[in-house]
């Protein structure tokens, strides 16, 4: 991943998705230092192993933007696996004009295929099916595109980034095959996630399992 890739990627989402990001309680388990890595090591990794990935050349990797440290950890760790293939960062809860920048940035890389993987918790969710849209895997925009279109623009607005002719609604353009894999979904690393995060909390730890 070239440097000025990963602070393109960094950059309008550092501060804009913070209040959001505290929304969800799966957020709060993993935002110690210790705990993250573990969970975006076994994503990556393991996305590597999938049979779409292996014969693709291009991954687009999808991250709920939050605190700098959370995003310098998601843009490390896909720096990492940049060696092994091209990666790009988009930021966002099916924003738009973030996966369709990383997609051209994957077609200037020259790559042959893409493969989206989500490090988001759940494969169940409005935010995958408008990911699924915005893709082209589905048809139908799904009920809750037209709220994540408006807090996109929002946050485009509040970054700068203002364009009112972009239709943020829309699938992105590509030639690319583009293919979508699961989110971690009942991945083991979830299960020790929450363990990790229990017995942090605990006041009675050591009895606690």
């Amino acid at each position: 991943m070239r440097v000025s890739s990963l602070a393109h990627a960094a950059g309008p989402h550092r501060g804009s998705h913070r209040a959001f990001g505290r929304r969800f309680a799966f957020r709060r388990a993993v935002r110690t230092p210790r705990v993250v890595p573990t969970w975006l090591c076994a994503a990556l990794i393991g996305a590597l192993f999938l049979p779409a990935i292996a014969q693709a050349q291009g991954i687009l990797l999808l991250a709920h933007g939050g605190r700098e440290d959370w995003n310098r950890e998601v843009l490390e760790l896909a720096s990492k696996v940049d060696a092994e293939r091209p990666v790009e960062v988009a930021f966002g809860m099916a924003n738009k004009r973030a996966i369709q920048q990383a997609v051209n940035r994957l077609a200037e890389r020259e790559v042959t295929g893409i493969v989206a993987v989500p490090l988001f918790i759940s494969s169940h969710s409005s935010v995958i099916r408008a990911t699924e849209y915005l893709l082209g895997k589905r048809d139908d925009a799904p009920p809750q595109m037209e709220a994540f279109a408006r807090m996109s623009a929002r946050h485009a607005e509040a970054d700068g980034g203002t364009d009112p002719g972009f239709d943020w609604t829309t699938p992105i353009e590509t030639a690319l095959p583009v293919e979508l894999t699961g989110a971690l979904d009942a991945h083991a690393t979830v299960a020790e996630i929450l363990i990790a995060r229990a017995l942090e909390v605990s006041e009675t730890p050591a009895g606690a399992r």
